[in-house]
């Protein structure tokens, strides 16, 4: 457990932002043959938690700006020479691993 991708992570904008640098079009056409439904996750509109289908693209529609903007307000504004963003406790590329189970 890396301490510090944990502390972006607990970060709502930094999550935001991930979010918003997901081309969700793309990965339903390229895995799912386009039969999914880009959306983010929440609950179905017909049980009363459900915030409304407004809700439903607000951090699920792909704006690379948008998203970068968000980062570097949260003070992720250092980056490599091949523009990729570093970690703050080392100068090292911030990546994160994503695994299946």
């Amino acid at each position: 457990h890396d301490p510090e991708i944990r502390k972006w992570f607990q970060q709502t904008e930094f999550r935001r932002a991930l979010a918003l640098g997901i081309d969700r079009a793309q990965l339903n056409e390229a895995f799912w043959l386009g039969l999914g439904v880009v959306s983010t996750s929440m609950p179905s509109s017909e049980i009363p938690e459900s915030p409304g289908e407004e809700y439903r693209l607000r951090w699920a529609t792909l704006d690379v700006k948008k998203a970068n903007a968000m980062l570097d307000a949260i003070g992720l504004t250092k980056k490599d020479r091949d523009g990729y963003r570093v970690r703050t406790d080392n100068g090292e590329r911030l990546r994160l691993q994503i695994r299946s189970i």
